[in-house]
């Protein structure tokens, strides 16, 4: 089964190399079978804030820039709609003059 361990593999290493306790997560979605994710100890938590405030951010710079302001091509379009409006009613027009020219042919016979 992909991503599962079958044989656990143990590695000798030097008691005193460790001074801190340490927390290591394997990332399972890695191509390398051997990547971990390191855990920072809370303790360090709030020094690691404060250096990323104080950290240049240009990328977030580059993240958060407002967007354009619309263009004026869409003004131009609302005396479009009006138009397309007046063409329907114009139509409609049309279609009661159709109506009376037959009946006026009816009448004719």
């Amino acid at each position: 089964m992909e991503g599962t361990l079958n044989e656990r593999q143990f590695y000798i290493v030097d008691v005193e190399a460790f001074l801190d306790p340490i927390t290591v997560i394997p990332n399972l979605g890695s191509d390398d079978p051997m990547e971990f994710l390191m855990m920072t100890p809370k303790q360090e938590w709030s020094q690691q804030f404060v250096d990323w405030i104080k950290a240049p951010h240009t990328v977030d710079k580059e993240e958060m820039k407002e967007p354009e302001p619309e263009s004026e091509s869409e003004d131009d379009d609302e005396p479009d709609d009006e138009t397309d409006e007046e063409e329907s009613d114009s139509d409609n027009d049309d279609g009661d003059t159709d109506e009376e020219e037959s009946s006026d042919e009816e009448d004719d016979d």
